[in-house]
């Protein structure tokens, strides 16, 4: 049995989870999509998209921040601060539960 729990503890890196995490003021600021990606290459949409006004958060640089926030690569910080960027702080599984278990 211990063999069989500890290959289930062996994870790709490629598969390793991150965590963004960010201010929740620096997001409803920061945030915006202009739904681009719920559309085909060809303008069709995916799905019908909601009837509210695309979202825009009042100091968004862009009409379209989303990818800023699944870009699990970027901001990732030796510190743990989560101060470093409007777009959240990345970290790893056991950076992020380092930072919030209090352990």
């Amino acid at each position: 049995m211990d063999y069989i729990c500890l290959q289930c503890h062996v994870i790709p890196l490629c598969c390793h989870r991150s965590y963004r995490v960010i201010h929740g003021v620096d997001y409803l600021n920061h945030f915006s999509s202009d739904r681009s990606h719920m559309q085909r290459e060809d303008g069709s949409w995916i799905a019908p998209p909601p009837t509210y006004e695309c979202i825009r958060g009042q100091s968004s640089s862009s009409l379209h921040t989303l990818p800023f926030y699944w870009d699990m690569t970027s901001n990732i910080v030796e510190n743990l601060s989560l101060t470093g960027s409007v777009y959240g702080t990345v970290l790893s599984e056991s950076e992020f539960f380092k930072k919030f278990s209090g352990v």
